[in-house]
């Protein structure tokens, strides 16, 4: 009966999150990097394109506006991010779907509801029914959901969570039962967790630490005797070594080592990493949809959980399974290390310290027995909050994604832009990225056509990039309903103005996609950032040469407009 009640719970909570939080944005559509992946598959037109992935499974290769530089140059062992699956799952949506974002979405939803499924299934092997679902749940609600989720380029990182737990629970049973079958099947799921996303490389250690703690619970044998079980433990994951041996050897075929560039940064690597450490130190405890500007308040709720959390593992009889669990996390979040921490990373990571917070709760000795009850009525309040949380982020970026898409078919629909070079400045960064020439080349089926972009002229909503804080929350942002900035033609360009540095500023000295030269005639202190407010952009003359259409973003009609360019292309 337990067996057939966990079942229906599963397939009950698989669902739900699909109808909650997939049937209701129909309006869903791409911004920012999800155009280089429509892009991507757009260019691939038959079956063997696809293996042709596993050659060519860079996927930046090409990414770019048609000023961009060496963007098809072949890459190096470490400067490369060789997904071919990824590449495989983009086209294979894009031969199905189009350029219909829905479906794209639902397939996001339906894979995060199966990884949500997983892990109930996963955690009520440790704990009792409800509190496997509510961490399960946990997982499902997380406030960066609401921030980051629904991107078709981030699909892979659901795909990877999947075939992450699915290599555990076969390497589990290879375990249980020592038949080499199960082995095998894990390192194949391994194998192809690897050619969807790099990250999971560090799974054989991850399987290491959870064979040991498995095989060997008993924290009173002494130190030798755990170190004559430490070659056992290594052949235990030894299959699961070799298939990153074969990949790294694979990708080092394909892409060979290349002499790193020198560091220009004089700032130590430490103190680089503190504010993203503070970043992850919120998202691991649920609190990134805190406002900002509260630091009184931000800081006492995250003292309080760390507190919490520290109070649990010191009255608890299995400290080093909890230990465990959070180094696995740490582990999954070896890409922070290497590089910046994005809140996209801790979807692949969040599985593990939910465990690990599980452990607590489960192994917790302490004298407060009504704790437990306190607690789980607290996180079931939490987790009806993030729910609402979520659909209203979901709702206010359905908005914004409906006026993209409309002024995007509009431009593409009118006749004056036919077969004519394009050059897109004053594009808002939120929702286009820093430039959008995919999306164009593709829904005009003419990849031939020049289309330039120079970042230095994207938007910044000073106070509504992407969020903003409210009184209660951070939230998703809506587009400005003024214009806030001038576009002046002037000879050889044209000249960037913000008329309120408050709402809005550029990035002049981005070093992205260039089309001239800038001229910086205005700085001002902006939210303490010394942030540029009054530029010109002057063009090289090969880009003046091809007659292009200048089109810039309106924000009170929310389209696009064609700039008269008389003036710009009178040269000194």
């Amino acid at each position: 009966m337990s067996t057939n009640k966990k079942t229906i719970i599963a397939i009950i909570l698989f669902l739900s999150i699909i109808i909650i939080f997939g049937v209701p944005f129909t309006n869903w559509w791409f911004n920012g990097d999800d155009f280089h992946g429509l892009f991507l598959a757009y260019k691939t037109t038959n079956w063997r394109d696809l293996w042709n992935f596993f050659c060519e499974g860079h996927t930046n290769i090409g990414v770019g506006p048609s000023n961009a530089v060496g963007s098809l140059e072949r890459t190096s062992f470490l400067g490369t991010y060789y997904r071919p699956l990824y590449c495989i799952f983009l086209t294979l949506q894009y031969w199905l779907f189009g350029t219909h974002a829905y479906p794209y979405f639902l397939c996001n939803i339906a894979f995060h509801a199966f990884n949500t499924t997983l892990l109930f299934i996963l955690f009520s092997q440790l704990t009792t029914l409800f509190p496997a679902l509510l961490a399960s749940l946990l997982f499902a609600t997380h406030p960066q959901i609401a921030y980051r989720f629904g991107a078709i380029v981030n699909f892979h990182y659901y795909v990877n969570v999947t075939l992450v737990l699915l290599t555990l629970l076969a390497f589990k049973k290879y375990l249980d039962t020592n038949h080499q079958r199960y082995n095998a099947l894990a390192c194949s799921l391994f194998a192809l967790s690897l050619f969807t996303r790099e990250s999971s490389i560090v799974l054989p250690g991850i399987a290491f630490i959870g064979a040991y703690l498995y095989l060997y619970p008993y924290e009173e044998l002494g130190i030798i005797h755990h170190l004559k079980n430490f070659p056992a433990m290594l052949s235990k994951v030894a299959g699961l070594a070799g298939t990153v041996i074969a990949f790294l050897a694979l990708r080092l075929y394909l892409y060979p080592l290349a002499p790193l560039p020198p560091s220009t940064s004089n700032t130590s690597w430490l103190l680089k990493k503190m504010p993203e450490f503070k970043v992850f130190l919120f998202d691991l405890f649920s609190l990134s949809w805190l406002p900002w500007g509260r630091p009184v308040l931000r800081g006492t709720l995250l003292i309080t959980c760390i507190a919490l959390f520290a109070w649990l593992f010191s009255c608890n009889t299995r400290k080093r399974y909890v230990f465990g669990a959070f180094l696995c996390g740490l582990l999954m979040l070896w890409p922070a290390l290497a590089g910046p921490y994005s809140p996209r990373y801790f979807y692949e990571s969040y599985p593990f310290f939910l465990l690990s917070f599980i452990l607590c709760c489960v192994f917790y000795t302490g004298r407060l027995t009504k704790f437990k009850t306190a607690l789980l009525t607290l996180l079931s309040c939490f987790v009806i909050f993030t729910t609402g949380f979520v659909l209203h982020s979901f709702a206010r970026r359905t908005a914004k994604h409906a006026q993209l898409a409309q002024a995007t078919n509009e431009l593409v629909a009118n006749p004056a832009i036919k077969n004519r070079a394009l050059c897109f400045i004053g594009h808002p960064l939120d929702g286009f990225g820093e430039q959008n020439a995919a999306i164009f080349w593709i829904l005009l089926n003419n990849a031939g056509i020049p289309i330039f972009f120079d970042s230095a002229t994207a938007i910044m909503q000073a106070d509504a990039n992407i969020v903003q804080p409210t009184k209660w929350a951070t939230i998703v942002s809506k587009y400005h309903n003024k214009n806030y900035y001038t576009t002046t033609p002037v000879p050889g360009g044209f000249r960037f103005t913000s008329t309120n540095p408050e709402k809005v500023y550029f990035l002049a000295e981005h070093t992205g996609y260039s089309l001239g030269k800038k001229i910086i005639h205005e700085r001002k202190i902006v939210n303490k950032q010394n942030v540029v407010t009054d530029f010109s952009l002057l063009l090289d003359e090969q880009y003046i040469k091809k007659s292009p259409i200048f089109i810039r973003w309106d924000f009170e009609t929310k389209k696009f407009l064609i700039i008269n360019h008389d003036t710009a292309m009178t040269t000194n």
